[in-house]
């Protein structure tokens, strides 16, 4: 009977120390996942933060407007919480607004002024302050902030089309008048005597 009592308190001794084990095991897993997530959300926030600084740099934006660029990525999980999903959905952020930086930088070589007017508009559509970041801003206003500043870069970068074809029928129309009138003018001069 002793011998059944041993084995019972050993199989139940094996029992919480395979609990134990897997317990300790599944919140090293917990630890180094949010560890990974800690690390991923500084480097979307550093890279966020990296497409702004040439902005600072070239003085396209004061202190201001530079600080409330960094509050997107700053106060992004304030009030949502860190997961692989938001974390992309902040990475897709960094990589559209990347794109339209790279494309109003290139239109600040061209046309500067304009180019501070955009940066201005941009600055002035974010959030005063933490509160105002919350999961619908990124979700809803900060897609249609950034379309809004798309379409104004897009119509401030369009160069005057102006059709090859009709540019070449007004010349042969300049052309056909110029000769109408070179041609009256040698109708109304009396002929030259010999």
């Amino acid at each position: 009977m002793t011998t059944v009592v041993i084995v019972i308190v050993a199989v139940l001794v094996l029992l919480i120390v395979g609990v134990t084990y897997l317990n300790i095991q599944e919140e090293q897993q917990k630890k180094e996942k949010a560890r990974q997530l800690t690390i991923a959300v500084r480097e979307a926030q550093a890279e966020f933060k990296d497409l702004i600084m040439p902005l600072a740099e070239r003085n396209y934006i004061d202190s201001h407007q530079k600080h409330k660029l960094y509050g997107v990525a700053n106060n992004f999980f304030v009030f949502q919480t860190v997961s692989d999903n938001n974390i992309n959905n902040l990475k897709a952020i960094t990589k559209k607004l990347s794109y339209l930086l790279d494309a109003a930088l290139n239109l600040a070589n061209d046309n500067e002024p304009r180019a501070r007017e955009l940066f201005e508009s941009l600055s002035n559509a974010m959030p005063e302050s933490a509160r105002e970041c919350s999961a619908n801003f990124y979700n809803s206003a900060m897609p249609q902030i950034l379309k809004r500043f798309e379409e104004e870069l897009e119509s401030s970068s369009k160069e005057p089309e102006i059709e090859l074809d009709e540019t070449v029928a007004e010349d042969a129309e300049l052309s056909n008048q110029a000769d109408e009138n070179s041609s009256n003018d040698n109708d109304q001069t009396p002929p030259m005597a010999s």
